[in-house]
């Protein structure tokens, strides 16, 4: 798990934040109770341990205003929220290699977020920073079409959101790396091995993903359905409900 603390205003916050394990650090140069002046996240940054990634958060800002800022504290990426074009987005990247493209989950952007070149993408509620958890559901939808293109490969929930009812979202993107790591030792041409990597990895992700939808639909279910699930799961037992998902949970890596 990576996690990142947003909204960071002091030293001994980010220190704390850091003891406690964070691995990164967001400080807020956009319209906020928590904005920061870069001068004094320049201070801050240059007394963290140089392992933690720190991320200067913007909402509708330049790229030329945010590059220079993160350039000037030594911050180590952008996160970028608000209106922001495909444009925009692709100029912060090819600048600063770790941008993370901010979307409300309810935002169709969401769907082309390949197209925005990502280090990583963030998911948010409908109001940036309030604190609030979003229904989880909107974040299921369809898996990227290609996961791969060019020289870019995207992985885990970026590439194919699953819901939570069979556990596997970080699983998936380890499965990503060890598919995509193999990929890039047998094919000496990048997007030969993307390609690679896109074919291998649709058809699985895609039955995860529908066998997560019908577990949600399952567990959630009430009234006889209910009846029917509870009587199903005690017949199959721990062994059986193994065996049913040989095929997700017995997945090795290829030699």
């Amino acid at each position: 798990m990576f996690v990142k603390i947003c909204g960071t205003t002091s030293e001994e916050d980010a220190l704390l934040a850091v003891a406690m394990g964070a691995e990164a650090l967001g400080f807020v140069f956009a319209p906020s109770p928590r904005q920061m002046r870069p001068q004094d996240v320049a201070d801050i940054v240059k007394r963290l341990p140089p392992e933690i990634m720190t991320v200067g958060v913007f909402k509708d800002d330049v790229p030329e205003r945010i590059v220079h800022i993160v350039r000037s504290t030594g911050l180590k990426g952008a996160q970028i929220h608000g209106s922001f074009s495909v444009e925009d987005a692709v100029s912060v990247r090819r600048a600063i290699f770790h941008t993370i493209v901010a979307f409300a989950a309810v935002d169709p952007r969401v769907e082309q977020a390949h197209d925005y070149e990502p280090y990583a993408v963030f998911l948010d509620g409908a109001r940036s920073g309030a604190g609030q958890t979003f229904d989880w559901s909107l974040a299921d939808r369809a898996v990227a079409r290609p996961l791969a293109r060019d020289r870019l490969a995207l992985i885990g929930d970026a590439a194919h959101p699953v819901l939570p009812y069979l556990a596997q979202g970080a699983a998936l993107a380890i499965e990503d790396a060890a598919i995509l790591t193999r990929a890039l030792a047998d094919h000496a041409d990048v997007p030969a091995a993307l390609a690679a990597f896109s074919g291998a990895r649709t058809a699985r992700v895609r039955r995860v993903q529908k066998a997560a939808r019908s577990n949600g639909r399952t567990y959630h279910a009430g009234g006889v359905v209910a009846f029917v699930r509870n009587a199903v799961m005690a017949r199959l037992g721990p062994d059986g409900m193994r065996d049913r998902y040989a095929w997700l949970y017995g997945w090795t890596p290829p030699a």
